[in-house]
C-alpha cells in the first residue's frame, strides 16, 4: 500500500501538494473557528455570571428596611464582599468577581479591603482563570499594596503580573504595561527613582510603539517620569515631562 500510494505522489506531485495546501488551511480555520467559539462562549457565560451577581447584590438591599435612605457604594461592596465569602471556591468566575469587587474597593480608596480581596483571589487561583484575569488581579493587589506603602510587595506583585500578562498574548498587553508603570512607582516612592527612571523609559519606548504616541498609557508613563525626575531633583526635566504627558490627554 505504501509502494502504491509513494508511486502516485510521484506521479501527481502537483495535484497532492494542492490537495494537502488546501486540507492544510481548512484544519487550520477549523482549529481557529473552534478556538474563537470556545472564547465566544466563554465571554457569554462570564458576562452572565458578572450580571448574575451585581443582580443578586441588589437583591439584598430592602428599601423597606433603609426607609428611604440611599445606599451608598461601600455599603453595596461590602453587600458584594459578604456573597462571595459565602460562596464556594469552586464557583465558576468567583475568582474574577474577587478581581472585580477588590478594585471597585479601591476606586473608592478603601486599599484595606481591596488589599484582602485581591489576596484571597490570588492565594486560591482557580485553573480555569485566563491568564489576562490572573495579571490583572495581581496588578490590582499591587496597587493596593503600594497605596498602603508595602513597596516590596508591590514591586514583587507587579513583576509577577507583568510575566503572566505577557503570556496572555494582546489582551494583556495593557495590564503588562500597568504594571511596569505600578513597579516604577514603588521604586520611586520607595527612594529609588534611579532605578524606577531606566524601566520607565523603556516603557515610553515600547508603549509608543504598541498604543501609540498619544495613548493614555504614555501619558501615564510620562507622568511616572515626571514623578521621578522630580524625586532626583532634576526639576526642569520633571516639568517638562508634565507639559508632555498633559498634552497627550
Amino acid at each position: 500500500a505504501w509502494y502504491r500510494f509513494g508511486k502516485f505522489v510521484r506521479r501527481n506531485r502537483v495535484a497532492v501538494a494542492v490537495a494537502a495546501s488546501a486540507f492544510a488551511v481548512l484544519l487550520a480555520a477549523t482549529i481557529y473557528s473552534l478556538h474563537e467559539a470556545q472564547l465566544a462562549r466563554r465571554q457569554a457565560a462570564r458576562a452572565d455570571a458578572v450580571r448574575d451577581f451585581v443582580v443578586g447584590v441588589f437583591e439584598q438591599t430592602d428599601p423597606d428596611a433603609r426607609q428611604g435612605k440611599p445606599i451608598t457604594a461601600s455599603e453595596l461592596l461590602d453587600m458584594g464582599a459578604r456573597r462571595l465569602a459565602n460562596e464556594p471556591a469552586s464557583r465558576p468566575f468567583r475568582t474574577e468577581m474577587q478581581g472585580l469587587v477588590g478594585h471597585l474597593y479601591w476606586l473608592v480608596g478603601n486599599y484595606s479591603k481591596a488589599q484582602m480581596l485581591m489576596n484571597d483571589a490570588n492565594a486560591h487561583p482557580d485553573a480555569r482563570t485566563p491568564l489576562d484575569v490572573r495579571a490583572r488581579n495581581l496588578l490590582y493587589l499591587a496597587q493596593s499594596e503600594g497605596e498602603k506603602e508595602l513597596f516590596e510587595a508591590a514591586r514583587n506583585h507587579a513583576r509577577q503580573a507583568e510575566k503572566l500578562a505577557l503570556g496572555a498574548g494582546s489582551a494583556g498587553t495593557p495590564i503588562a504595561s500597568a504594571a511596569r508603570r505600578v513597579y516604577a512607582n514603588a521604586l520611586t516612592l520607595d527612594g529609588n527613582a534611579k532605578a524606577a527612571e531606566p524601566v520607565l523609559r523603556d516603557a515610553l519606548s515600547d508603549d509608543g510603539i504598541q498604543f501609540g504616541p498619544r495613548s493614555q498609557a504614555v501619558a501615564d508613563d510620562l507622568t511616572e517620569l515626571a514623578r521621578a525626575t522630580h524625586e532626583l531633583s532634576r526639576y526642569p526635566e520633571s516639568i517638562a515631562f508634565s507639559r508632555q504627558a498633559i498634552a497627550k490627554e
